[in-house]
């Protein structure tokens, strides 16, 4: 595993209000800590919500199955339903232009609970590749999540102080060990490798160990949020993890016939908490 301890990390501030961590297992958006709310909590529990980001928050606003380039996405919406047969059809046609979106839902969770709420974005990112930093897919990814903050700082500078993104990248194919053993992005240290067979067992034992650490990054395992869980617990020092346990996760891959993948609902359940559909929470 020194492969992994040994690479580069980045920090660095976006837009005042979030870190962005970048290693290559995990980008992170991290709130900033200010001086007027140096903490997470207040004297009131605070509540956790957690949701992926793709086909859940926001979808490709071109329609296509993935996002285009970092501006191409827009927040889920639905339309407002109109069950009072009394209006005029002049007025009919106002409501049916009105949508609600998962941001008027996010500020009004928020409102709800006097904004005494995180909000958790935990998002497994398979196309993307975090090692090295500027790979195409890895600007993309930081750019649109970039864009996201700042329209949802744009509706509510309050709301976006309590949202913390997690993003799971794949493992580069330079991690395999054979290829990244002494190229010097990563492990500096190390030092090529004579061919036998007990090096060749060893290879792929640090190949096995190094997928299986991205792997617990990504849902339906429960690497990202034991990473939110370190983040939050080092600045709330008098905070218990048992208390830091979600309201509920809502995200799209929930097993159906119409879905990619069950990893969202198997990630709450994985972490016991109730799991919702992104059109439940745009009820």
């Amino acid at each position: 595993m020194s492969m992994i301890k040994n690479c580069k990390t980045t920090k660095r501030i976006i837009d005042n209000h979030h870190i962005l961590i970048i290693s290559p297992y995990l980008i992170k958006f991290i709130p900033t800590i200010s001086e007027e709310k140096p903490k997470i909590a207040t004297s009131a529990k605070i509540k956790y919500y957690g949701f992926d980001l793709d086909s859940t928050l926001i979808q490709p606003k071109s329609k296509s199955r993935f996002g285009r380039h970092p501006t191409d996405w827009e927040f889920l919406k639905r339309d407002f339903a109109i069950t009072n047969d009394t209006i005029s059809e002049a007025e009919k046609y106002k409501i049916s232009a009105k949508k609600i979106t998962t941001l008027d839902k996010l500020l009004e969770l928020n409102k709800v609970n006097d904004g005494n709420i995180a909000i958790v974005i935990f998002s497994n990112q398979g196309g993307v590749v975090a090692e090295p930093q500027n790979s195409k897919s890895c600007i993309n990814l930081i750019n649109k999540l970039t864009n996201v903050l700042k329209v949802i700082n744009d509706a509510d500078a309050n709301l976006v102080s309590k949202i913390w993104i997690y993003c799971a990248p794949k493992m580069p194919a330079s991690f395999k060990n054979k290829k990244n053993i002494g190229n010097g992005n990563c492990d500096s240290g190390n030092k090529i490798l004579k061919k036998s067979n007990v090096n060749s067992k060893n290879n792929n034992q640090k190949d096995s160990a190094t997928e299986l650490f991205f792997a617990s990054m990504r849902k339906p395992n429960i690497g990202m949020f034991e990473s939110f869980c370190n983040d939050v617990l080092a600045r709330e020092k008098d905070l218990n993890k048992s208390e830091m346990s979600l309201e509920y996760y809502c995200g799209d891959a929930a097993g159906r016939d119409c879905d990619f993948s069950d990893s969202d609902k198997k990630f709450s359940e994985s972490l016991n908490v109730k799991f919702i559909l992104p059109e439940e929470f745009l009820k």
